[in-house]
């Protein structure tokens, strides 16, 4: 296959025209580049929103039964802001019985972010010192504006901070499903990766695969198509014409995104290597979908059928073991896992085997599309 490159050139040009004039284009691009803005703009203010949420820990104080003790620092919870707390807000402490905190066994479970003061009372033995538990999330220096207001009130009650035996100790989280949900936060699941990933997956389906389907059934419709093949531009050159010129565009924008929310991920091998093979894929996508339907509007249904079905799949394969199956047998699949990856590490991506097959599924489709692009495509 002899490929003229002066031919291509001209197709691209004629290709680059055809996109000027297309201002609904431009929109949609500018929407998803407005959008990675606004995530990178934004995703600091939520972090800082939520660290500072975070700093508002909430202490429990068990105590296994009533008593004096427990009435005195009743009597002298904090209220409005406190000084020991350096002006990160007032005290959050809940003084409860040992009965009213859910247990898993012998531990008790507390929500997320809090911290505790956990009191064993003496035994029968006057001698017998009391045991007082410090448990704390994984950042002891939560718990002390907490045990200074707690031996302060303390001391005030017996006139000294003893007898009591104390222990630090960290809180044993019981790993729940509602407790794994409950302690992520926003920006924990919209990381500059996942959200990186959805803008560069929607971007390459918009320029490889929707974009190509309009202007191929554009083509097809005025008669343009059927007069580029009986001109000297053969078919394999109008087909190579597409394949540079929509795969060009995507890796152009996919690279704005990247740059945008995370500029560094710019220097991984992997991001290139994903951003390449699913732009051939969807552009094969593209044209296979433009090939098998004879009007625009169908192309159009086609387009969106195809992007349903995927939808579809995507979802049953965390129920049934057959669409899961059938998951295993797109590009997508491997695109969007490799692309949260190859823009969080720096990771060669030639000894992933996923690369493998998504790249033998990206062929299979670029070597049917080429086949009916040949056989029924052009006319």
């Amino acid at each position: 296959m002899n490929l003229r490159w002066q031919i291509i050139r001209i197709l691209l040009g004629k290709q680059l025209l055809r996109l000027k004039k297309n201002t609904a284009a431009y929109a949609l691009l500018g929407l998803l580049m407005a959008i990675a803005i606004l995530m990178a703009t934004g995703s600091k203010t939520i972090t800082a929103t939520e660290t500072a949420a975070q700093r508002q820990t909430t202490c429990w104080i068990v105590f296994h039964k009533g008593g004096g003790w427990l009435d005195h620092l009743r009597e002298h919870l904090p209220h409005g802001p406190s000084v020991e707390q350096s002006g990160s807000g007032g005290l959050d402490i809940q003084l409860v019985s040992r009965d009213e905190i859910e247990q898993s066994g012998s531990e008790l479970v507390y929500p997320p972010h809090s911290c505790a003061i956990e009191v064993f009372p003496a035994g029968l033995d006057e001698n017998e010192r009391h045991r007082i538990r410090f448990l704390h999330s994984g950042d002891e220096r939560s718990l002390a504006p907490y045990t200074r207001w707690f031996w302060k009130n303390t001391a005030e009650f017996f006139g000294q901070t003893g007898p009591f035996d104390e222990e630090v100790a960290r809180i044993q989280r019981v790993e729940r499903k509602v407790d794994a949900i409950r302690d992520q936060s926003i920006s924990d699941v919209l990381t500059p990766e996942l959200v990186g990933t959805v803008l560069l997956f929607a971007v390459q389906f918009f320029l490889c695969c929707h974009l190509l389907v309009s202007f191929t059934s554009q083509d097809r419709e005025r008669g343009t198509l059927l007069a580029l093949a009986l001109s000297p531009a053969s078919v394999p050159e109008i087909l190579a014409a597409k394949f540079v010129f929509h795969v060009g565009l995507s890796v152009i924008f996919s690279a704005a995104v990247v740059c945008i929310l995370k500029p560094v991920a710019l220097a991984h091998a992997g991001i290139w290597v994903v951003v390449v093979l699913a732009s051939i894929g969807f552009t094969s996508v593209g044209i296979v979908l433009a090939s098998l339907a004879k009007t625009q509007s169908s192309a159009g249904l086609l387009t969106m059928c195809y992007m349903l079905i995927g939808g579809v799949i995507s979802y049953l394969a965390t129920s049934f073991s057959t669409f899961a199956m059938l998951q295993r047998l797109t590009f997508e699949n491997y695109s969007f896992a490799l692309g949260v990856a190859s823009m969080k590490y720096a990771i060669n991506p030639f000894v992933i085997p996923a690369v493998g097959t998504m790249a033998v599924l990206v062929t299979a489709w670029t070597i049917a599309a080429g086949y009916i692009f040949h056989r029924r495509g052009w006319q």
